[in-house]
């Protein structure tokens, strides 16, 4: 065990310690393996010498457990989303990181999609939601003025295109079941005597 020398890097040793032990107690109740030795756990804190440093001038103006619990806090967390995944806690898969740090690692990344489960609760939460007259001037003032490609127009004008002639088939469907036939089949029948 690694021995501090003053009363302060005792008092540090002593308040590691007991945050060791609830990273333990935390990642194991999850269910994950938690392989990181006491000296393990100080090697990490030493990597990122800044927040240790912080943290020990913390400790010496009494306020390191509010700053502790604020989105700028320092906790145990894994490097990234794979070493996550794998949920093996090793001084090769974690680091110290702030807390907001901390809450972006398993974030959707480049190329990730959602689960179904996911796309339901989005949809869910979602829905009957309308966006407020000052979100949609801010999206419009967002968009406005921005220059479209000719392939960007061109994608435009036939979207528009099908969506027209969707709306008049959609008619001339609602029309027909009025009328009891289609109207174009009464003029092709017409034409035909």
């Amino acid at each position: 065990m690694t021995q501090f020398k003053s009363e302060r890097d005792q008092e540090l040793e002593k308040f590691l310690r007991g945050r060791y032990e609830s990273s333990k107690a935390y990642q194991e109740s999850e269910g994950r393996v938690f392989d990181i030795s006491w000296d393990e756990y100080l090697v990490l804190w030493k990597r990122k010498r800044y927040f240790y440093n912080t943290l020990k001038q913390k400790m010496l103006f009494g306020d390191v457990m509010a700053f502790m619990l604020s989105d700028d806090g320092y906790v145990l967390s894994w490097k990234n989303k794979n070493a996550f995944m794998d949920g093996i806690c090793s001084i090769h898969t974690m680091e110290i990181k702030t807390k907001e740090m901390s809450k972006r690692v398993c974030h959707m990344q480049s190329g990730d999609t959602h689960s179904q489960e996911s796309k339901d609760k989005i949809r869910d939460a979602r829905t009957g939601t309308k966006q407020s007259d000052a979100t949609k001037q801010a999206i419009s003032a967002s968009l406005s003025g921005t220059p479209k490609s000719a392939e960007t127009r061109k994608n435009m004008s036939e979207a528009a295109s099908r969506r027209w002639a969707r709306a008049r088939e959609e008619k001339a469907t609602a029309m027909a079941a009025m009328l009891g036939s289609h109207p174009l089949q009464q003029n092709a029948v017409v034409s035909n005597l």
